[in-house]
């Protein structure tokens, strides 16, 4: 039997029974339908139950709150990401450093025309895993000016939190360099 909850929202996938699995597929997920769903089985071999625990939010938010320690000429990840996760291919994407915005997605590509001409070569977004909310910055060949906060912002992003902030820090080498000296004696064989 169904609940009225769940009225028209609720299909199970009868080809993975065949195989010996269970797969319950709820549409239009909204946040009353959180929490501990189980699942019973009884069979002529025996018993078995499972367990599953859903969270829906009905807030997203843009998360990126990392310090990422590089050097310079390193090729960094800046971390940050829609959660819970969702397709953002066709929103508004801005990766903001000084003042400047060193990337911008729109339409589903890169917006060269927004986006600084300083960075063109150097950013690049996973473009793949967009569509699970993935809005991480790939920034190649770092150079120390390039050290500070990022922030990657969702400007139509239906939530409080539209943006997220990422710190790219250099690390401090400190090298030594010996000299040895050799001396190099010259042997003739006859």
């Amino acid at each position: 039997s169904q609940d009225d909850q769940f009225s028209g929202r609720v299909q199970s996938d009868k080809d993975v029974l065949r195989e010996g699995r269970i797969r319950l597929h709820v549409s239009r997920l909204r946040t009353e339908d959180s929490g501990l769903y189980l699942c019973g089985v009884k069979t002529e071999d025996g018993v078995g139950s499972a367990e599953c625990r859903l969270d829906v939010s009905d807030q997203y938010e843009v998360v990126g709150h990392e310090t990422i320690h590089a050097k310079v000429g390193d090729d960094v990840i800046l971390p940050c990401h829609v959660k819970p996760p969702f397709d953002v291919n066709k929103l508004t994407i801005e990766w903001r450093f000084k003042d400047k915005k060193i990337y911008v997605h729109r339409s589903q590509k890169r917006d060269n025309k927004t986006s600084d001409p300083e960075y063109k070569t150097r950013t690049s977004l996973f473009h793949k895993n967009l569509t699970k909310g993935n809005i991480s910055l790939i920034l190649t060949n770092v150079t120390k000016e390039d050290e500070g906060n990022y922030i990657c912002f969702v400007p139509k992003l239906e939530s409080q939190v539209k943006k997220g902030n990422v710190t790219l820090k250099f690390n401090l080498y400190c090298i030594v360099l010996f000299q040895v000296e050799m001396e190099i004696a010259m042997v003739r064989v006859c």
